[in-house]
């Protein structure tokens, strides 16, 4: 390359920023970056080293997604594309190399949906994690979940050289991924996705008990189709397939009926109340884990009883222990 080009930025801004500018600007000049780990290439983009394709749209029109996909194009500092919409023959005629080609027609086929486009997306900074590793694991976990013809799929896009992933898709799923990276993006070892197909239980459920029991591990429930998918280490994996084994069972009618609990010395209304804010209550202190939330508690008027209902059989055990204790005399006048 022996051509002088001279940028010009009226302030100061981000890296990642100004090496767009820089890609863009050589981009216009027929150059191509290829950006490794260790080293930056400037080579020019001959006519040989591109092709060419055209792609008819069914739905959007081809001024706005190619609007979306120029933002796609700039944040990711990818270089060597150029895109020319025809709306009047509803066509995007794209030039690239064949391996950007291939992501040309994947963000294409993911946009051209029959609903509004959302054209928001977001930067996410990796601390920990392999950028490239989080971005197979988001997509994996992506690919497995169930979606209406009618949605785009959300999908992320790695940003090496920053160590950063760009997600594209609703305000839903951008929230989703977020809490997925989170759960990922941190100091400790490879982790792997597995899907859960339920015979019995709820994947809601399941989905609490896992997050109450075990931090680092991303859990996405879809009860349409009666399962979950897990994102966490090798050993918590193990841990979580046994754990989803105890609960996936038929339940037992007898276990799940409803308790009621005679009192010999409370007040029930005062028991009641004392165990909806112990299961039930908002405090981050949780003292009973995977019960919380799974029980609900009612006084029977004009008696010394409370009405037990549990989601959970092993809940109705938990519950009698507890209030032999507080239904004891001493804990009675305490009360």
């Amino acid at each position: 390359m022996k051509q002088k080009i001279t940028i010009y930025a009226k302030k100061e801004m981000p890296r990642r920023e100004a090496l767009s500018m820089i890609y863009n600007t050589l981009r216009a000049k027929g150059f191509v970056v290829e950006d490794t780990a260790t080293a930056i290439y400037i080579k020019p983009l001959k006519a040989a080293e591109a092709v060419t394709e055209i792609y008819t749209l069914r739905y959007r029109d081809p001024a706005e997604v190619v609007r979306l996909l120029t933002s796609i194009i700039d944040a990711s500092s990818a270089t060597g594309i150029r895109l020319i919409p025809e709306s009047e023959r509803r066509r995007i005629i794209a030039a690239a190399s064949p391996e950007d080609m291939n992501q040309v027609r994947q963000w294409i086929d993911t946009l051209d949906i029959p609903e509004p486009i959302e054209s928001e997306y977001e930067m996410i900074s990796i601390a920990y994690a392999d950028v490239t590793e989080v971005t197979n694991r988001i997509t994996e976990a992506l690919e497995r979940m169930p979606r209406p013809e009618s949605k785009a799929r959300a999908f992320v896009q790695p940003l090496r050289h920053s160590r950063q992933i760009m997600i594209f898709g609703t305000p839903e799923q951008r929230r989703m991924i977020k809490r997925l990276v989170g759960e990922i993006n941190v100091p400790v070892e490879e982790f792997e996705t597995k899907v859960f197909k339920l015979k019995f239980a709820d994947p809601e459920l399941i989905k609490e008990g896992l997050k109450d029991l075990y931090g680092q591990v991303g859990v996405v429930a879809h009860r349409a189709m009666q399962q979950i998918t897990v994102i966490a280490s090798p050993q918590n994996m193990a841990k979580v397939a046994e754990q989803i084994s105890e609960w996936d069972r038929p339940l037992d009618v007898k276990k799940v009926t409803p308790r009621i609990i005679e009192l010999r010395n409370s007040d029930p209304v005062k028991i009641a109340n004392l165990l909806t804010k112990l299961f039930t209550g908002e405090s981050e202190n949780k003292p009973f884990g995977p019960l919380h939330g799974q029980l609900t508690f009612e006084p029977v008027p004009e008696s010394r009883k409370i009405i037990v209902i549990s989601k959970i059989p092993e809940g109705y055990d938990v519950v009698e222990e507890l209030v032999t204790q507080l239904d004891a005399p001493q804990a009675a006048r305490e009360e």
